[in-house]
């Protein structure tokens, strides 16, 4: 058995370079939904026009729209709220789930 057998593992003892490429988060609240779209977009230049009102919103109807969510009519009321915060009168009562 190895002498270090008794240590737990820790990653903080992994060597770790960063060189400063990767795209920067301007704000301090929203790094998780910074970290997800930088995944989703990773090799596309996308932090310029990143808006974290905007992506917050949108992540949330990504998953709510989804097609593993289990509320059946879930994207209606969806919907529904969209055309209310756009302003728009017109409201589809059956709506065409976007492929993810």
């Amino acid at each position: 058995m190895s002498r270090h057998a008794n240590r737990l593992f820790a990653f903080g003892t992994l060597p770790f370079k960063a060189d400063g490429a990767g795209p920067r988060q301007k704000n301090d609240t929203d790094c998780g939904v910074f970290v997800i779209r930088n995944m989703q977009r990773y090799g596309i230049d996308w932090a310029a026009t990143y808006n974290s009102d905007i992506e917050r919103a949108s992540l949330v109807v990504e998953c709510l729209r989804h097609p593993k969510n289990e509320v059946g009519d879930l994207h209606v009321t969806v919907d529904r709220c969209l055309a209310r915060i756009s302003g728009s009168r017109e409201v589809r009562e059956t709506a065409v789930l976007p492929t993810p």
